[in-house]
């Protein structure tokens, strides 16, 4: 299932980082910060790699492969509507 443009748009605009961008893959989007891989948007869901800072922020996260056939499971951003968490979140990518 191919996510929309206009979702992708919503997830950075909502995120508030001019060093993150998308770049349309396989009928989702990757996300990278400064250049480097982070995340993605798969089946329109904004996930993101492991890393301790983003554990460490987040405290409680749903892992989940972002595609059939994935060997890495990612932290699925659920609360992508509540904007000050989206630019709080932004800080620890």
């Amino acid at each position: 299932m191919a996510c929309k443009k206009e979702l992708m748009e919503y997830y950075l605009e909502s995120l508030g980082d001019q060093s993150i961008t998308a770049r349309s893959m396989m009928g989702g989007y990757c996300i990278y910060k400064n250049g480097v891989l982070i995340g993605g948007i798969y089946q329109d869901r904004l996930m993101f790699k492991q890393t301790d800072q983003l554990k460490q922020f987040l405290k409680e996260f749903k892992l989940d492969i972002p595609y059939e056939g994935s060997k890495q499971k990612l932290i699925w951003i659920e609360n992508v509507d509540d904007i000050s968490f989206m630019r709080e979140l932004a800080l620890h990518l």
